[in-house]
């Protein structure tokens, strides 16, 4: 099972003053020292303004922010965009920020059949009668341990088997306060907490040198 690029980022929910993340003040506060930096302007609002240079990037938007790493798994880019993560909250403390949820992805094209067995329905034959035809399995759990809250999706897609995990971080206070609640290198605690439980609860070995989406 490999890392999958596009399900890994840190996402800090909330109502961000998006005027004031113009290039002038992005650029000292996230990316100091970097010489190219792509910008990329949503003709609509909805939209994010993205930021981004060597795979690092910051995706704004009225109601997130997302920072993505330049490749899943390895520490120093999930590192980065903790302490990317960071500097927002402590850059801008009176926004109000409702949670932050820290994400990973894992997918296999090649599920083993003790994977596949998760996903057998009992109303395959029903469903079928009826006309319709099962595009996509997911299971979902909520899991907690101790301050750590998890929601773990598992999905069937086209053979293919991908874990979702979102540790969330629920705050509803400004970012002053979130802050305190997002302690330094948490992000490689919760990654570990990950690949243990798909390696003891799933039995998947998780393949870090390889990574699905490159």
């Amino acid at each position: 099972m490999r890392p999958k690029r596009d399900g890994w980022n840190i996402l800090l929910a909330g109502f961000w003053n998006r005027l004031i993340f113009t290039p002038d003040w992005v650029i000292p506060h996230f990316f100091p020292g970097e010489q190219e930096i792509e910008t990329h302007v949503a003709l609509l609002p909805i939209l994010p303004i993205i930021y981004k240079t060597h795979g690092v990037s910051l995706e704004v938007s009225s109601t997130r922010l997302v920072l993505r790493p330049p490749v899943p798994f390895a520490d120093e880019g999930l590192l980065r965009i903790e302490k990317m993560a960071r500097i927002a909250l402590d850059s801008l403390p009176e926004t109000p920020v409702q949670a932050v949820g820290i994400n990973f992805a894992y997918e296999d094209n090649h599920p083993a059949p003790h994977l596949l067995a998760m996903f057998n329905d009992v109303d395959d034959v029903e469903l079928g009668q009826l006309g319709w035809e099962i595009g996509e399995r997911r299971l979902a759990r909520r899991l907690s341990r101790r301050d750590d809250v998890l929601n773990l999706s598992a999905v069937l897609k086209e053979n293919a088997v991908t874990f979702e995990f979102n540790f969330h971080i629920e705050v509803g206070a400004p970012a002053s306060q979130a802050i305190n609640r997002f302690a330094a290198r948490k992000i490689l605690a919760l990654r570990d907490a990950a690949t243990e439980l798909l390696s003891h609860t799933y039995n998947v070995e998780v393949e870090d040198g390889d990574v699905a989406g490159l």
